[in-house]
């Protein structure tokens, strides 16, 4: 039975990489009826955070990525934190010196590492790779402390809990010999393995969380669906076999192979994230988006309010971030400068004025204040004032938002209202001198 894992270590937020290695783990496990699990190597008591495990649930849950087996849950495996088995650990260590293939120094425990042999394992990644001992020497397995190291927790930890396939980044290469030895030394078979290509910033350096955003939460909090940063971290390692950029996790987890996985690093390209991401808020129910916006992103704007403007902002958005910059005109009436009314025309003043007047009168006289009304006006105006639409459109546009990009003109003047219109088109040609 397909068996695999996550071990992430509670030290500090929940990294993009684990939900990237999460991904690839849950996705095969589904894909052969298998079980996804999470454990916590927390032996580092020094740097581990508590807050660092309740932001590693919270982030699987929004992704929606929930392990079979974990911390939480439970299940056959016992504890999940690696704190909770320093006596397994000891247990082991101890037995390997009984054995003669381990021995004490200096109050540690050292694993015996042969010579003339060649550790070697087909990856299902990037095929064969070995490695010889006589390059590799006798290694600490359980420190002066009673703690174990983490290659020797890692074997452990693996084999108690029938982990078939290991599936993790590519910098844990240099690890899987000495695992290999461990492996050796109790007996046992090793699983699968499989090192993705960790993920890379634009400079092609390993992301840090030191220099780039890493954070799950502030992906978040920038207003990335969930559903689209999944997107976006399986094309990370993996491409559709139709060469599709839009997909679902759950299409993800039908089509998923290891050996399609590639092996050159992929870079964290932002600009295709957030086209991905606006793809998905364009392609979201707006009721979805209503909820998720009016409770994450714009509690101070009146859900009604957000409903409105949802179906006039949603085209153009990338983040739900830019939600409340998009739409924050609607709630102020903002500050005309002259320069940028006279900038969208080849008129003067006096003629921008003169527009904004007939403008005024013409929507003055409007029985009804729907879209196509307002956009049949719209037209009329066209020739009376003899302007190009982008002229008297774009000027319209910044008298009644000041900003030259917003929604669809005539959706927008309808959701202002009539009275608000004309009175901030009346600001506006008051402001031309």
């Amino acid at each position: 039975m397909v068996r695999v894992r996550i071990a992430p270590s509670p030290t500090g937020l929940a990294h993009v990489g684990t939900a990237y290695m999460a991904l690839f783990n849950w996705a095969f496990a589904k894909k052969n009826q298998g079980v996804f699990i999470l454990r916590l190597e927390d032996t580092d008591q020094k740097r581990h955070v508590l807050e660092a495990e309740e932001a590693i649930y919270s982030a699987l849950k929004w992704l929606n990525i929930t392990p079979d087996e974990s911390p939480v849950k439970g299940g056959s495996f016992g504890p999940y934190r690696q704190s909770e088995r320093l006596l397994r650990y000891q247990e082991a260590a101890d037995k390997l010196v009984k054995s003669g293939t381990a021995y004490s120094k200096d109050g540690a425990i050292w694993l015996k590492m042969l010579p003339n042999i060649v550790f070697k394992w087909e990856d299902a990644v990037r095929g064969k790779i070995s490695f010889d001992s006589n390059q590799l020497k006798d290694w600490v397995i359980l420190k002066s402390d009673s703690n174990p190291t983490y290659n020797f927790a890692n074997v452990i930890d693996d084999l108690d809990m029938k982990i078939s396939h290991v599936i993790r980044g590519e910098e844990h290469i240099s690890n899987t010999p000495l695992q290999l030895s461990a492996y050796q030394a109790l007996g046992q078979k090793p699983p699968v393995f499989a090192h993705l290509p960790v993920l890379r910033a634009a400079d092609h350096k390993k992301l840090s969380k030191r220099r780039d955003p890493v954070s799950l939460q502030w992906f978040r909090e920038e207003g990335y669906l969930p559903e689209a940063l999944l997107n976006f971290l399986a094309l990370q390692g993996w491409s559709h076999p139709e060469e599709k950029d839009i997909f679902l996790a759950d299409e993800f987890a039908k089509l998923i192979s290891l050996e399609r996985i590639k092996t050159s690093a992929p870079v964290f390209d932002f600009k295709k994230l957030d086209w991905l991401n606006g793809q998905y808020i364009k392609n979201k129910d707006n009721q979805e988006l209503t909820d998720i916006i009016s409770q994450e992103f714009a509690p101070e704007i009146p859900k009604e309010l957000v409903g409105k403007f949802i179906p006039l902002v949603k085209e153009r958005l990338r983040k739900l971030s830019e939600f409340k910059g998009s739409v924050d005109f609607f709630l102020k009436t903002p500050e005309i400068k002259l320069s940028l009314l006279t900038n969208q025309t080849k008129y003067s003043p006096s003629e921008i004025k003169q527009a904004l007047i007939q403008t005024i009168k013409a929507y003055e006289n409007s029985s009804t204040w729907a879209v196509a009304e307002l956009e049949a006006t719209g037209h009329y105006l066209l020739e009376i004032t003899g302007w190009t639409p982008r002229e008297l459109f774009m000027t319209i546009r910044v008298a009644l938002s000041g900003k030259t990009a917003t929604p669809p003109l005539f959706e927008m003047m309808a959701v202002l209202g009539k009275d608000e219109t004309i009175e901030r088109l009346k600001l506006a040609a008051g402001t031309v001198k």
